[in-house]
């Protein structure tokens, strides 16, 4: 399992799930901090290559084209708008795996961008 978001986002229960988790576990390590290394990049894409199941945002998941992912949590998802999640959706279809768009009612509530819609209740 993986999680994808900003590493300032992400929970301390669960950054061992985070790329920079994976490498300190395998590595003895934690990656170096001073901007994106190669080292991590690297291992980060293989990690991916990988994975089972991806847990992510939408604004990590894109980064996701070509991965081939076999289930791809996408959370936050009352945040997205049609573009984000479609986008998601064809990544993953292009890998064959499987999406699942995951909110709730104690997350962040949808954002509505049009006020046609916005005037109609959506």
């Amino acid at each position: 399992c993986v999680r994808l978001a900003k590493d300032a986002r992400v929970a301390p229960e669960i950054a061992s799930l985070t790329p920079a988790g994976h490498f300190q576990r395998t590595h003895d390590r934690p990656p170096k901090q001073n901007g994106p290394s190669k080292e991590l990049q690297s291992f980060r894409s293989q990690l991916l290559s990988d994975a089972w199941l991806v847990i992510a945002t939408h604004e990590a998941a894109e980064s996701l084209k070509l991965v081939a992912t076999a289930l791809l949590i996408i959370d936050e998802a009352g945040q997205a708008h049609e573009l984000m999640a479609v986008l998601s959706l064809v990544n993953v279809m292009r890998s064959g795996g499987h999406l699942a768009l995951v909110g709730g009612p104690r997350q962040l509530p949808p954002t509505v961008l049009s006020r046609k819609a916005a005037d109609r209740g959506l």
